[in-house]
């Protein structure tokens, strides 16, 4: 009885052992055979570092550029002096459409902006107005002026100047750099003299323009009114 249990243990450990490494079949010994013959094993030569490589700052081939590569300082400043790319540059910044857009688009991002070019917009469209009302208001100052004459005997002649203005000559609107309306008028401003042998005598006669000055008038748009 014990004969056989220990012949038992001995098939069990048999057993075992040739689980534990089965022989390799005839297939896969051909299949190991073929691998090793399509791709050989690397020789210690390839497998050992190329001197370029190993060295830093070692030369690469002109052929072998890297994938990754950068422009280099030389390419950099070629590409800025290129005086095609400088012209380019200075017709787009005169280019009307572009800077109109250019405007458009910033004063989305500048509400205060956007608020002066309204302003500026209903200024100009009152100033038309507002210049023929100036024109009236020179006049009136023409006639006041007139019948405020101050006479002054000289040479036995009753003798005065006054001043008067031509009609007005441009009416014109515009927009400063930071965005404030202004408005120009433009005039001659005249001294007239009067000379005659009495007051009364010198009342109807023709004055004489003696000089005269090209005079501009700026105003301002403020709360909505043009000011002087």
């Amino acid at each position: 009885m014990r004969a056989i249990v220990c012949l038992a243990v001995a098939m069990t450990f048999a057993a075992t052992a040739s689980l534990a490494d089965p022989m390799p079949s005839q297939e896969q010994g051909a299949t190991t055979s073929t691998i090793s013959k399509t791709n050989p094993p690397p020789s210690p030569a390839e497998n050992a570092p190329s001197a370029s490589s190993a060295m830093p700052g070692a030369s690469v081939s002109p052929g072998a550029a890297p994938e990754n590569s950068t422009p280099s300082a030389k390419s950099i400043a070629a590409a800025l002096a290129n005086p095609n790319h400088r012209d380019d540059d200075l017709k787009a910044l005169h280019d009307p459409a572009l800077r109109e857009k250019l405007h458009e688009t910033l004063k989305k991002f500048d509400p205060e902006r956007e608020r002066l070019d309204r302003e500026y917009r209903q200024a100009a469209a009152i100033f038309p107005s507002f210049c023929k009302d100036w024109e009236r208001k020179l006049r009136d100052r023409e006639v006041n002026n007139i019948q405020h004459i101050v006479w002054r005997l000289e040479n036995g002649y009753q003798t005065a100047i006054y001043t008067g203005y031509g009609p007005i000559e441009s009416c014109e609107t515009h927009q400063s750099p930071q965005g404030f309306s202004i408005g120009k008028i433009t005039y001659e401003e005249y001294h007239y003299l009067i000379k005659a042998k009495t007051v009364e005598e010198a009342k109807h006669t023709k004055a004489t323009p003696v000089d005269d000055t090209h005079t501009t008038e700026i105003f301002r748009w403020e709360k909505g009114k043009w000011f002087y």
